[in-house]
């Protein structure tokens, strides 16, 4: 086992999960750092409270000569804002060391393979972050006991303060957008829609997305990362009570390895084909489809004979509702989109709702609800809460505007009373998430209890509607993390159908601009036909965060 330098401080960063903290913990005690930074956030409330305390007190137990120093947080500051405070306060006190999150338990080599390369490191410019994690399966990078990335792995890993103390917010992020670096980037030009992406959010806001601004940081001053040729970090957080969890994500529970010595590589250069490798794994933006293309086939051709057999009609409203607030009305695009429903579904009424429309019905139906509407901060938060409310007291169907009709919808909802389209697999992996039950598509019979529950989520259960990172925060009060909240909390669920997104929403954000380019591959087209509609993703209320 390489040894390691007991002084080299550690930074764990902690807050509810006794279960996890134990494991990490015990490689900690194993090791006896002289120097040991405890940073535990606050509970958000008062059933989380014995569960964060019972973290508190696993770590308590040092039995070994070290000075501990307690980063304790009585209030909730959320993970992102926690991790990035805590390792500022770190890195302020400390010149270099290594940083270990609760889910993420270490080999012992890892200590020695962090305190060893901190030392040959410390004061070269081309090195920017040495990472304890390794996500090529087997496969072995260069001539070394590690290799060099453009990536930032974190979990477990360590750092410099030379590094840390340029992780803010950068003023010219805007013109490294418009230069378009990434796209001549081989590493990162097939996913610059997702750098891009995060990048933009993590240059928006100092608390938020802290790993993405690290990463940035590295990037854009030209810095390597150290990754190791064994995989030094298991990641046993990926439980249904994780921050990010990620139903079957490819990095849970790599086993660790152990190593004996260091060898170092013969050159300093990126292994491109090793980053593409590992992105390759994680950020698919065609995602693993939830179920297979020939099922879906199925599924299609079976609601479609079904239908047609049986003369089966919906129980929810043949009501189509779109709503579009801007009294100028909508675009020739969206309106050459939304005529799809009209020609699609003769048999169904088509309500088209604008300002003055939606401001009549709540006037109407909903006025004590009509002070918490408006003081939403953005307008897209209001249309996402108008429909829940239309769809609660009218029912039938609420589509986006950016929405295509491919077929009559009549068989998709003919056997259920209430459904809601899913986001596509490869959506949900770029955003930490499971699944994501969308808003985009929505359907149910008048005074649905699932409904009752999204409209009290919205306009009752939201006490902070602006702090966070301003997309971030439409997402969770009114969007579809809101939406994907309540279903997995909803008393209701089983009355809910879960509308597959190969049905409804089979392209990604990545392959919708293909098709807008005409580069429709022989897949592409595949989903298309087997799809009811296609959602375009086209995201106009991205805009308003920037304002």
């Amino acid at each position: 086992m390489i040894p390691y330098n007991r002084n080299t401080a550690i930074l764990l960063i902690l807050f509810n999960r006794p279960d996890t903290i134990r494991k990490v913990f015990e490689r900690i005690r194993e090791v006896k750092p002289k120097k040991l930074y405890l940073a535990a956030d606050g509970p958000r409330n008062e059933k989380e409270r014995e569960e964060c305390d019972a973290a508190r007190a696993i770590v308590s137990c040092i039995d070994w000569d070290c000075d501990a120093i307690r980063l304790y947080q009585e209030q909730n500051l959320g993970c992102d804002a926690h991790c990035y405070q805590a390792i500022s306060c770190f890195f302020e006190q400390e010149p270099e060391g290594i940083i270990l999150e609760d889910d993420c338990v270490p080999s012992l080599s890892f200590f020695g393979f962090c305190s060893t390369l901190l030392e040959r490191y410390r004061n070269d410019e081309r090195i920017g972050h040495i990472a304890g994690s390794n996500y090529q399966f087997g496969k072995k990078r260069g001539d070394g006991t590690y290799y060099f990335s453009n990536l930032t792995h974190v979990g477990g890993w360590a750092g410099w303060r030379r590094i840390w103390k340029n992780v803010r917010c950068d003023k010219n992020y805007p013109l490294f957008g418009r230069l378009n670096y990434l796209s001549s980037l081989p590493s990162h030009a097939p996913f610059q829609t997702h750098w891009n992406k995060y990048f933009g959010m993590a240059n928006h806001n100092p608390d938020f997305c802290w790993d993405f601004r690290y990463a940035y940081t590295n990037l854009v001053n030209n810095r390597l990362s150290v990754i190791p040729n064994h995989n030094l970090i298991s990641n046993i957080g990926c439980s249904d009570k994780a921050t990010h969890y990620i139903k079957d994500y490819p990095f849970a529970d790599i086993k660790n390895e152990e190593i004996d010595t260091i060898i170092h590589p013969s050159f300093i250069c990126p292994d491109v084909e090793a980053d593409l490798y590992s992105q390759t794994k994680e950020y698919n933006s065609s995602g693993e489809s939830l179920i297979k293309q020939d099922d879906v086939f199925y599924l299609k051709e079976r609601l479609n004979t079904v239908t047609v057999n049986n003369h089966i009609k919906p129980k929810i409203p043949r009501i189509i509702h779109q709503i579009y607030e801007d009294m100028s009305g909508p675009t020739p695009l969206l309106q050459g989109i939304s005529q799809s429903w009209k020609e699609l579904n003769p048999d169904w009424e088509y309500r088209f709702w604008n300002k003055k429309d939606i401001d009549a019905f709540l006037g109407m139906y909903y006025p004590d609800l009509i002070p918490i509407y408006q003081a939403f901060p953005y307008d897209v938060q209001r249309w996402d809460a108008v429909r829940y409310l239309i769809l609660y007291k009218i029912g039938g169907l609420y589509v986006d505007m950016d929405y295509e009709c491919t077929e009559n919808i009549s068989p998709l909802l003919c056997e259920t009373e209430c459904a809601m389209g899913m986001e596509p697999r490869g959506n949900a992996v770029l955003r930490r998430m499971p699944y994501i039950v969308g808003n985009a598509f929505m359907a149910t019979v008048p005074r649905h209890p699932y409904f009752k529950e999204l409209i009290d989520a919205v306009f009752h259960d939201n006490k902070d509607r602006g702090a966070l990172y301003p997309e971030r925060s439409i997402l969770d009060t009114t969007g579809p993390y809101m939406t994907t909240r309540v279903y997995n909390n909803s008393k209701y669920k089983e009355q809910v159908s879960l509308i597959p997104a190969e049905l409804v929403a089979p392209l990604t954000r990545d392959e919708v601009l293909k098709v807008m380019d005409d580069e429709i591959s022989e897949g592409l087209a595949n989903k298309i036909e087997k799809s009811f509609a296609i959602h375009y993703f086209l995201g106009s209320w991205y805009e308003q965060t920037k304002k």
